[in-house]
């Protein structure tokens, strides 16, 4: 069995700053949805893979602040491609979650089949720093047996933050997978923790996440790359720009002018990718459908998530006409560099960045 462990944090940053929204989980068939709401961040998280994304496609997917019933986003997930070789050939597989989702809850058991998924041990879990085995059922049942991080001398959980979220998933449905990406699953299990502050002012608009991706599937994998798809809707969906920091390891979106149709005076938001890991190898701005059609294979969105064009061709920045898998490295605030503007904003901008090979 090949591991690949992922363990970054992604941190979700508003620029600028209440009523609390309810907790109680959203249940669907087979999925789970449910708000995490640590500080002035309410979002929404899934057991399916998705992220920052409402159940009803209406209320706000991060709503910032909470209480004021504005959004920040529309969907973010993490998605992941790779290749298994074969003598004559490269079958490319792709999967993780971005409009559609590729996963379901549950962990991949020891003979390679998935979990019940709809058994509740694999459900959402949500514990506070102050809660004890009497007054939370999720600190009782904490499930350090399926890989939720625990105090090795206590066995009782491990603590990244003020509140946080657990849950595990896996890729084994295939009918999910073709609706992600044309692709076959790979077997990958996806233990998703998160996590965040409710007394330190400076992190009081930041939610940590740490993904544990591991491969267990039977097949060899080769070129494994790892990214973050991002529709983040800064109030009103169709006035955003995107952009990249890549010594900060830092995608943002911001507004086009100063002013929205929600917020009045704009906020931004931007997602880091925090070590240990490689830099970031890719930044783009692809246009994806939510669903894809069979016209879409797995090595098209594959070489996007490589920060290429669905054909494998290089992006090419139009200042220097130089080749690079990494676009819109300038800045927007100086309009020095490689910035978007209307020629190439798609009104409706997502963005993938990535990292990798492992």
């Amino acid at each position: 069995m090949k591991i690949l462990v992922f363990l970054p944090c992604l941190v979700l940053i508003t620029v600028s700053a209440v009523c609390a929204q309810s907790r109680q989980p959203v249940n669907l068939v087979d999925d789970q949805y449910l708000i995490f709401q640590p500080n002035r961040l309410a979002m929404w998280f899934s057991n399916n893979g998705d992220k920052g994304h409402a159940p009803n496609n209406v209320d706000p997917g991060i709503e910032w602040p909470v209480g004021s019933g504005k959004s920040i986003s529309f969907t973010i997930g993490t998605i992941w491609g790779g290749i298994i070789p074969h003598d004559d050939r490269k079958e490319y597989r792709f999967g993780g979650s971005k409009h559609s989702h590729g996963l379901r809850a549950g962990i991949i058991l020891p003979d390679g089949t998935a979990s019940d998924p709809r058994d509740p041990a694999y459900r959402i879990y949500y514990i506070r720093k102050n809660d004890d085995k009497a007054t939370n059922s999720d600190y009782e049942e904490w499930p350090y047996q399926d890989g939720a991080p625990v105090d090795p001398n206590t066995m009782l959980p491990e603590f990244f933050g003020d509140e946080q979220i657990w849950f595990v998933a896996n890729d084994l449905d295939p009918q999910r997978t073709h609706r992600v990406g044309s692709s076959d699953p790979i077997g990958i299990e996806s233990q998703t923790l998160a996590w965040g502050f409710t007394e330190r002012e400076y992190f009081k608009d930041v939610i940590f996440i740490r993904e544990r991706l591991i491969h267990k599937g039977k097949k060899n994998l080769e070129g494994f790359y790892i990214g973050v798809f991002s529709d983040l809707d800064i109030g009103n969906s169709h006035d955003d720009y995107i952009g990249v920091d890549t010594l900060l390891q830092l995608g943002y979106f911001y507004n086009q002018s100063n002013r929205d149709e929600q917020y009045g005076i704009a906020p931004a938001a931007g997602i880091v990718i925090l070590g240990p890991v490689p830099s970031i190898s890719s930044f783009s701005t692809p246009t994806i459908p939510i669903i894809v059609d069979p016209g879409i294979t797995p090595e098209y969105l594959y070489n996007l998530l490589k920060g290429l064009s669905w054909n494998g061709k290089h992006q090419i920045n139009p200042l220097t006409g130089e080749a690079t898998t990494i676009g819109f490295t300038g800045d927007p605030v100086t309009g020095n560099g490689w910035i978007m503007d209307e020629s190439t904003s798609q009104n409706h901008d997502t963005s993938i960045m990535g990292i990798g090979p492992f």
